[in-house]
């Protein structure tokens, strides 16, 4: 999968660009967030949406085990997936391209965003949108991974249960892009202004 990078003002989710805005402060001097204060009060409001990895080395792989799975995820996940891994979980028909993104989050070492269509389980249209952030102890090396995921439905109903497992007969990524501040101008550590 390819993710070229692309304007932060491709973000649809209100939310996602919220998580920009905060990921980019302008007083880290491009320093990478820490787990740490991903667990702030800052992102309480969107918490139930918000997913934590530790990120692991097994040996030329990466590993993402879930540390905290957002109550709103648990319905679309159909499980809770704290102390899971994702690639133990993800179903197979998603799993490479799914866990493609993740790598990318950590070898690229900036936010990756995807919209993936599925269908729910009456087979009605949805869209998922999703923003992994890396995130680091001493602002350089990886160590987490802040996942967010927003759903949209034109049709403005849908079934949350099972979601992730009931949409796997389509996994079209509509997109699959490296937020990249620089593509509009901006260096790493400058402040996203929301328009």
């Amino acid at each position: 999968m390819k993710f070229d990078p692309r304007p932060y003002t491709i973000v649809k989710s209100i939310a996602q660009r919220g998580l920009l805005t905060w990921w980019s402060r302008r007083e880290r001097n491009g320093r990478l967030p820490s787990r740490v204060e991903a667990e702030g009060e800052e992102l309480a409001r969107i918490e139930d949406d918000l997913a934590l990895y530790e990120v692991q080395h097994a040996g030329d792989r990466l590993r993402y085990k879930c540390l905290r799975h957002g109550q709103g995820l648990r319905p679309i996940d159909g499980d809770d997936l704290t102390g899971r891994y994702l690639d133990a979980f993800f179903p197979e028909p998603i799993r490479a391209m799914a866990l493609a993104a993740y790598d990318a989050t950590v070898t690229m070492a900036c936010p990756i965003y995807t919209q993936r269509n599925a269908i729910d389980a009456h087979q009605v249209p949805v869209t998922f949108e999703r923003l992994r952030l890396p995130l680091s102890h001493d602002g350089t090396r990886i160590d987490h991974l802040l996942t967010h995921v927003e759903i949209f439905c034109e049709e403005g109903r849908y079934e949350r249960e099972n979601l992730l497992k009931a949409g796997v007969s389509m996994h079209d990524y509509a997109v699959t892009a490296a937020i990249s501040f620089g593509a509009i101008g901006l260096s790493p550590g400058a402040q996203v202004l929301e328009s």
